[in-house]
Protein backbone atom coordinates (compact mmCIF):
# COMPACT_ATOMS: atom_id res chain seq x y z
CA UNK A 1 0.00 0.00 0.00
CA UNK A 2 1.34 3.23 -0.68
CA UNK A 3 0.89 6.34 2.08
CA UNK A 4 0.97 8.98 0.80
CA UNK A 5 1.95 12.59 2.46
CA UNK A 6 0.35 13.41 5.62
CA UNK A 7 -1.48 10.10 5.38
CA UNK A 8 -1.40 7.58 8.48
CA UNK A 9 -0.98 3.86 7.33
CA UNK A 10 -3.62 1.32 7.54
CA UNK A 11 -3.14 -1.20 10.44
CA UNK A 12 -0.12 0.61 11.83
CA UNK A 13 -0.58 -2.15 15.41
CA UNK A 14 -0.01 -5.19 12.50
CA UNK A 15 2.43 -2.94 10.44
CA UNK A 16 4.41 -2.56 14.41
CA UNK A 17 4.39 -6.42 15.06
CA UNK A 18 5.58 -7.49 12.08
CA UNK A 19 8.66 -5.07 12.30
CA UNK A 20 9.48 -6.40 15.30
CA UNK A 21 9.68 -10.01 13.63
CA UNK A 22 11.88 -8.67 10.72
CA UNK A 23 15.60 -9.12 10.21
CA UNK A 24 16.43 -6.07 7.83
CA UNK A 25 14.62 -2.23 6.96
CA UNK A 26 14.49 -1.04 3.95
CA UNK A 27 13.51 2.52 2.79
CA UNK A 28 12.67 3.10 -0.03
CA UNK A 29 12.07 6.80 -1.46
CA UNK A 30 11.32 8.88 1.29
CA UNK A 31 13.49 11.65 3.19
CA UNK A 32 13.51 9.75 6.26
CA UNK A 33 11.73 12.72 8.57
CA UNK A 34 8.37 11.61 8.35
CA UNK A 35 6.52 10.01 10.79
CA UNK A 36 4.99 7.26 11.52
CA UNK A 37 7.98 5.62 8.54
CA UNK A 38 10.83 7.66 10.09
CA UNK A 39 10.83 5.73 13.29
CA UNK A 40 10.90 2.66 11.72
CA UNK A 41 15.12 3.22 10.95
CA UNK A 42 15.02 4.02 15.38
CA UNK A 43 13.09 0.75 15.75
CA UNK A 44 15.40 -1.59 13.64
CA UNK A 45 18.50 0.39 15.08
CA UNK A 46 18.04 -0.37 18.98
CA UNK A 47 16.95 -4.05 17.72
CA UNK A 48 20.14 -4.05 16.19
CA UNK A 49 18.80 -5.02 12.58
CA UNK A 50 20.23 -4.23 9.36
CA UNK A 51 19.04 -0.85 7.78
CA UNK A 52 19.59 0.02 3.65
CA UNK A 53 18.17 3.19 2.48
CA UNK A 54 17.57 3.44 -1.17
CA UNK A 55 17.44 7.04 -3.01
CA UNK A 56 18.17 8.62 -5.87
CA UNK A 57 19.33 11.71 -3.16
CA UNK A 58 20.97 10.32 0.43
CA UNK A 59 18.34 11.26 3.06
CA UNK A 60 18.78 13.97 5.77
CA UNK A 61 19.46 11.22 7.93
CA UNK A 62 22.13 8.79 6.44
CA UNK A 63 23.58 8.26 9.69
CA UNK A 64 20.47 6.26 10.57
CA UNK A 65 21.35 3.57 7.98
CA UNK A 66 23.72 0.46 7.75
CA UNK A 67 24.05 0.99 3.73
CA UNK A 68 22.42 3.15 1.25
CA UNK A 69 21.90 3.06 -2.47
CA UNK A 70 22.01 6.09 -4.08
CA UNK A 71 21.16 4.94 -7.66
CA UNK A 72 18.25 4.25 -10.02
CA UNK A 73 16.11 1.40 -9.96
CA UNK A 74 18.04 -0.54 -12.48
CA UNK A 75 21.16 -0.13 -10.86
CA UNK A 76 19.76 -0.67 -7.20
CA UNK A 77 18.92 -3.88 -7.77
CA UNK A 78 22.18 -5.18 -8.88
CA UNK A 79 23.93 -2.88 -5.34
CA UNK A 80 21.27 -4.39 -2.93
CA UNK A 81 22.05 -8.50 -3.86
CA UNK A 82 25.74 -6.95 -3.01
CA UNK A 83 24.28 -6.32 0.23
CA UNK A 84 22.52 -8.94 0.99
CA UNK A 85 25.31 -11.30 0.39
CA UNK A 86 27.33 -9.55 2.98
Amino acid sequence: HIVWFGEMPLQMDEIHDLAEQSALFLSIGTSGEVYPAAGFVTMFNEMRQPTVEHNLEPSRNPDQFDFAINTADTVAVEDFKQILLV
